[in-house]
């Protein structure tokens, strides 16, 4: 008999831990006859129509329903086509049609394609209508989630989805690809501008504002419209800052910023999830079991629908190589998880699972359960009762109250970062001669950004003419970004204008080497500081654009983000000084294009700054100047231990207006848990409340701190941890350390 010495078995164990042998086996997976019955509708009656259906129904059937295809709009052999396959979700690439083109095209294609669909399945209509109804010409388009998440106001994303399912809902517009919740931690990502910021507790709250906003289930009745969000998970940050570039997250990373905010719109009920383009760790996530079974149904306990994003089944061949050709790359996202399949413009992946099947790699099971889910929604939508537009409540569209909506949330997003000797608002017997200029100061397309059909539609005022239209008792003069002719033109003006920013742009095109605002748009800036005239800065973009060399010299600075349709005139209001500014930034806005630090950065990184010769930044989260002046008072706790876990604590603070006109203030609430056995963030917003506070008046302001939700954090496997230990509380300028213990 063979034996080993002592130190031989000790090494071998310690080979068998460190390559990660497991002794005990992994809890067994669901599976797919299970996972049905656990996601089976809520809503009566349903479950039984979705098996009903599912029993009648041929595996080419029900593969069809998997498939989600753009059609060519005037090709009805196409239609005819896609119905008798039984397409699931037809997705019609963006147009700038009126509503009525979009009911006459809608209620055409559907009632063809059911003409030709034996079991007469209605199709999924989805669309990106990502801050308003985008694609519908002269639809109430609101600020873009950065811009939006400016406001600290949820409200506003609530309000953003019901006025979009308003005024698309009645077209049979269905499924909203909103919202996006990747946390914006790459400042030069291409989609920064589609994120709410940095802070993953203001993306969940913006988040699921928007889910229930889009899911008003009485806004469009009989009409029902399910949220997409996305994409999940961790496509926000790549290594590059290109789009669909590799992500390299840490598990715990993943756990602690990532996912919240997905949790947050799986608790608010989202019917969809969109996976993410990229890869994760190597792996692209439209391939990863992982992560769309394991992370998102069986730890998140999501139960609806996943969507795959623009060709990325086809990708995972042609694009990422982990599959050698497509038929391999359809086997590995439907075996990952994958429910709906954004093909877009052929149906080879629908051959190529029905083969799939046939050869017995998949098994019928989990088309079933994929069919099953896609069915499952279009009965909990209503479609099969509703499957066909209407055009008789056409007056809820773009109405006045709609619009309302849109312009106070671009009033609220707008941030004062810098007002020099209160140069703003503007008086009008020192500022009679307002000259206008910059890159962005007469583009319709500026304040809306990418994602946006504006090209014909006078709602969407350049903001030279918002400018124009708000000082009616001061000759605006718009002079041509050029350095020349701004110089001349200056010698005619009070004040000067400049609206800086970049042209509009959406995923790979927004794709950039360098994040410093442009040469030419810094020597026009300088030029026109150069004349001794007061200089305001206003920034039209959807990314921090680097203005560090210009910045100290401006007398005022203004960052707009991307404010939507309303924009130019909030923009204006705020100039004039008829509307307080009152946003602050979900972001913090660097210094140099060498430091993308978060606000939430670590102690390390903190200490690193403190030696550098230039700040990391010039603007940091939550910054946001009024026109009047707030005082907090000193943090009042309820004590300064809290026993256990299951005990809390209560802090406030009064917030006092100690200026001469009303405001409004936004109250960030932060947290540093000073020793932790996973390093923490210096600080992490736990909680925020905006109110209007009248001059001289003082609101006393509530944040009651709950160990489990604001003190733990998550390991490498997402197991919350809670540790005793000391904490520091800071709100405004204040701050107080209290203690947890008795674990």
């Amino acid at each position: 008999m063979l034996t080993m010495k002592p130190s031989l078995l000790l090494l071998m164990a310690c080979l068998f831990i460190s390559f990660g042998f497991k002794g005990i086996p992994e809890k067994k997976q669901m599976s797919d006859k299970d996972r049905m019955k656990h996601e089976a509708s809520a809503i009566p009656g349903v479950e039984k129509k979705v098996l009903n259906l599912l029993a009648k129904m041929t595996l080419e059937e029900k593969v069809g329903q998997m498939v989600q295809i753009t059609p060519d709009l005037e090709n009805d052999s196409q239609v005819v086509m896609f119905g008798k396959r039984n397409v699931g979700s037809v997705y019609y690439s963006p147009h700038n049609f009126t509503i009525n083109d979009w009911y006459v095209y809608e209620k055409k294609y559907q009632e063809r394609f059911l003409a030709n669909n034996r079991l007469k399945i209605p199709f999924l209509s989805p669309h990106c209508f990502q801050h308003g109804a985008i694609y519908i010409k002269d639809a109430t388009i609101f600020p873009h989630n950065l811009t939006l998440a400016a406001t600290f106001t949820p409200r506003f994303g609530q309000e953003m989805g019901n006025v979009t399912i308003l005024e698309s809902g009645d077209l049979a517009h269905n499924f909203i690809w909103v919202p996006v919740v990747d946390i914006g931690r790459n400042h030069r990502w291409s989609r920064f501008f589609e994120t709410f910021g940095e802070s993953y507790y203001l993306c969940s709250r913006m988040g699921e504002a928007i889910v229930k906003g889009i899911q008003d289930t009485v806004i469009t009745s009989p009409y029902k419209v399910a949220a997409c969000a996305k994409h999940f998970i961790g496509y926000s940050d790549p290594r590059s800052g290109w789009d669909r570039s590799p992500v390299v997250i840490s598990d715990q990373e993943l756990y602690e910023f990532y996912v919240p905010s997905f949790k947050a719109c799986i608790d608010a009920g989202v019917k969809i999830i969109e996976a993410n383009s990229g890869e994760v760790n190597g792996i692209p996530v439209h391939a990863s079991h992982r992560l769309l079974t394991t992370l998102l149904r069986d730890e998140l306990g999501f139960k609806g629908l996943l969507n795959s994003d623009y060709q990325d089944i086809r990708k995972l061949a042609t694009y990422h190589h982990v599959a050698a050709n497509e038929k391999e790359a359809a086997y590995l996202g439907v075996m990952a998880g994958l429910d709906l399949v954004l093909t877009p413009h052929d149906l080879f992946f629908a051959d190529d699972v029905i083969a799939l099947v046939k050869e017995g790699r998949i098994s019928e099971e989990r088309i079933d359960l994929s069919t099953a889910r896609i069915l499952r929604l279009k009965f909990e939508l209503g479609l099969f009762d509703h499957p066909l537009p209407r055009n008789d409540r056409f007056d809820r569209f773009a109405r006045p109250e709609s619009i309302g909506k849109a312009l106070n949330a671009a009033r609220e997003a707008i941030v004062l970062l810098k007002n020099e000797n209160n140069l703003l608002p503007l008086d009008p017997q020192t500022s009679k001669r307002v000259l206008v200029t910059g890159f962005n100061a007469n583009k319709r397309m500026a304040t809306s950004g990418g994602w946006t059909v504006v090209t014909t539609s006078p709602k969407a005022k350049t903001i030279f003419e918002g400018i124009t239209e708000q000082f009616h008792d001061s000759k605006v003069t718009l002079v041509e970004n050029d350095t020349e002719k701004i110089i001349s033109g200056a010698k005619e003006a009070d004040v000067i204008i400049y609206v800086a920013g970049e042209d509009p742009y959406s995923e790979e095109r927004g794709n950039i080497q360098d994040v410093n605002l442009p040469d030419d748009q810094l020597g026009q800036i300088n030029a026109a500081i150069s004349t001794g005239k007061p200089v305001i800065l206003i920034m039209v973009a959807g990314r921090p654009l680097i203005i560090t060399r210009v910045y100290d010299r401006c007398k005022a600075v203004l960052w707009a983000g991307l404010p939507g349709y309303e924009g130019a005139r909030a923009i204006a209001e705020i100039l004039n000084g008829s509307v307080n500014p009152s946003g602050k930034l979900p972001f913090a806005y660097p210094y140099t294009d060498s430091r993308n630090l978060t606000y939430n950065q670590k102690y390390h990184d903190l200490q690193l700054t403190k030696n550098l010769k230039v700040p990391w930044t010039f603007a940091d989260f939550g910054t946001g100047l009024s026109y009047t002046t707030f005082s907090y008072g000193n943090i009042q706790l309820s004590d300064t231990i809290i026993n256990g876990k299951k005990a809390s604590l209560k802090a406030t603070v009064k917030v006092t207006n100690t200026g001469k006109l009303d405001g409004k203030e936004a109250v960030l609430w932060f947290l540093w848990d000073e020793v932790g056995s996973i390093t923490r963030p210096i600080r992490e917003l736990k909680y925020f409340e905006k109110e209007l506070i009248k001059s001289g008046e003082g609101k006393t302001f509530t944040f009651v701190i709950d160990p489990v939700r604001d003190l733990s954090f998550p390991n490498e496997k997402g197991e919350k941890l809670i540790e005793e230990g000391y904490f520091t509380l800071s709100v405004g300028n204040q701050t107080a350390r209290f203690r947890l213990k008795g674990l």
